[in-house]
């Protein structure tokens, strides 16, 4: 990425990130963020027929900075761990996401 790694988290932290990675052809909504520190929770609702799908991820491994993972409690998988790395690569940074699900 052309930004220093500490700035690309900082994207990643600020208000309406969610809205901007998520595609606009891509109909959810994000029912409750409260960020993306420890512990923190994001509910988010798949259309799903007549109906929606209730997606919930607790955030965690939160490094300033550096990283922070969502990691499901409940939704449409047996498992789902993304875990979100900004590596720094002199003036600029590498964006490494890993998905890990069932």
């Amino acid at each position: 990425m052309p930004v220093p790694a500490s700035e690309l988290f900082a994207w990643h932290e600020r208000p309406g990130a969610f809205e901007r990675l998520n595609p606009p052809f891509q109909p959810v909504e994000l029912a409750q963020f409260e960020g993306i520190q420890d512990g923190d929770v994001a509910v988010i609702k798949l259309p799903a027929g007549p109906t929606s799908i209730k997606w919930v991820a607790r955030h965690a491994d939160y490094v300033e900075g550096r990283q922070f993972k969502d990691i499901q409690e409940a939704g449409p998988f047996a498992k789902w761990e993304h875990t979100h790395r900004m590596i720094p690569d002199g003036e600029h940074s590498v964006l490494h996401d890993h998905v890990e699900y069932e």
